[in-house]
């Protein structure tokens, strides 16, 4: 059986546009473990709605507007849509997904062809990231949502004529055994492209099948860019000798983007990765960390978007104190922590994570050959450097193979996640998930930002 290498050395990019990003030990962790749950094939699956994240951090190159399809073909108009249907909107805003009624372009446009058929369902851009959500269906072979590879291998951007190699980020979902609808989130903050361009979207392979799904349109984002509010910073945070500078801030219906520089290398003898920021309002309420990129010479977070009635924001520099090991001879890593394995017999029961943050499992139910947990937290956001996933494994410490991942993205609203596990033929189970115990949050270093 190949290894996670092998399998990659037979995927064909081309990365000759892509600028290299280094990434810090958390980062990378996070990527390693990514892609092995994204390259698992031929996975059964029972029942309907399975998520599962899929973030990769490299430098991304694409933009886009509001659309306009090619002559020929009639959308639905804006203030006809329901809006509730827009997988887009309701992931930016779950409920109130009229806040995006002026920013989300309704494509809802079908191609068939072969055993495949696309639907390029909807769009939402400003003036930093790309959102796309397309659903593919087969009416004779099952897809896996969980192989994200498979369904987006094949997709080429090509904007007035020029193909874009780009990486990317995103989640898809199962519908049902024959259908998974995916949201792709694309990064262009470093590409500088007019306002109007002619845009083509091609899908040219799914599950090793390939075709010719093709959609054409026009596309202005002159009007988003207009709405997105820059607040210059110009402001450094600096702790333990370690500094962060802040350039500026910028303010869409999609995301809060920070762009920022670290000025310290990362390359120097004994240099640990151990500062970081979170981004709160003038409510304590922490903003969700949805993607960026880090490296030595300039960089970017991105944030859920502010609320309308926010009159303050704080960048709070948040610092690791926990232990680290020797890398190689010139850096350090860190020591990634985790709660204590617990015997996992009854529901409910509470797993604590440190300064008050705590995951409540509070059901379990035999399926047979597996089980479904359903589980909530009361953690308030995603932090960018901690992860979330909730780990259970059998008595010797190997990972059971998860197969449903129901509502994964309402685990940051504190909503209830299901998830169905395999279950062992012998040992017992246990859960476990990465501590809070090693981060300290250091609210007297914060900087305020006015957004009046």
């Amino acid at each position: 059986m190949a290894n996670i290498y092998e399998e990659l050395n037979n995927v064909d990019y081309d990365f000759s546009n892509i600028e290299e990003v280094p990434l810090n030990d958390i980062e990378m962790k996070k990527l390693n473990k990514n892609i092995k749950k994204n390259i698992k094939k031929n996975i059964k699956i029972n029942g309907a709605h399975k998520k599962r994240n899929l973030k990769i951090a490299i430098v991304l190159l694409l933009t886009a507007g509001s659309l306009f399809l090619a002559p020929g073909y009639n959308p639905l108009a804006k203030e006809t849509y329901n809006l509730i249907n827009s997988t887009l909107a309701k992931f930016i805003y779950k409920d109130d997904v009229d806040k995006l009624k002026d920013y989300v372009t309704v494509v809802d446009k079908e191609v068939d062809n072969g055993n495949f058929k696309t639907t390029l369902k909807d769009v939402v851009v400003d003036d930093n990231n790309f959102w796309i959500s397309y659903r593919v269906e087969s009416k004779n072979k099952e897809i896996d949502a969980n192989n994200m590879r498979a369904l987006t291998a094949g997709i080429n951007i090509v904007i007035n004529g020029e193909k874009l190699n780009a990486g990317f980020g995103g989640e898809s979902k199962q519908i049902d055994k024959n259908t998974a609808e995916v949201l792709l989130k694309y990064n262009y903050k470093d590409l500088k492209l007019k306002d109007k361009m002619d845009m083509r979207i091609v899908f040219s392979e799914f599950f090793g099948e390939e075709g010719n799904w093709t959609y054409e349109f026009k596309a202005d984002k002159s009007d988003l860019v207009k709405n997105t509010k820059v607040k210059e910073v110009n402001k450094k945070i600096e702790i333990d000798g370690k500094e962060i500078e802040f350039k500026d801030v910028k303010l869409s219906k999609m995301t809060t983007m920070v762009e920022y520089k670290k000025n310290y290398s990362l390359e120097d003898p004994g240099v640990r990765d151990d500062l970081n920021f979170i981004i709160k309002n003038d409510k304590g309420e922490t903003l969700n960390f949805i993607g960026g990129q880090d490296g030595d010479k300039g960089a970017f977070m991105n944030f859920k978007p502010i609320n309308e009635d926010d009159k303050m924001i704080y960048i709070v520099p948040i610092k690791f104190i926990g232990s680290y090991e020797k890398k190689d001879e010139n850096s350090s890593r860190r020591i990634v922590k985790y709660t204590e394995k617990l015997l996992f017999k009854n529901a409910p029961m509470e797993i604590k994570r440190g300064n008050g943050v705590s995951i409540f499992i509070e059901s379990y139910k035999d399926l047979g050959d597996s089980f479904e947990i359903t589980y909530k937290t009361n953690q308030k956001a995603f932090l960018p450097f901690i992860s979330n996933d909730l780990n259970v494994c059998r008595t010797d410490g190997k990972e059971l193979l998860l197969l449903n991942d129901e509502n994964s993205s309402g685990y940051e609203k504190g909503e209830v996640v299901k998830k169905v596990y395999k279950k062992p033929k012998k040992g017992e189970v246990f859960v476990y998930v990465e501590s809070f115990e090693d981060v300290k949050v250091l609210e007297d270093k914060s900087i305020e930002i006015s957004l009046r």
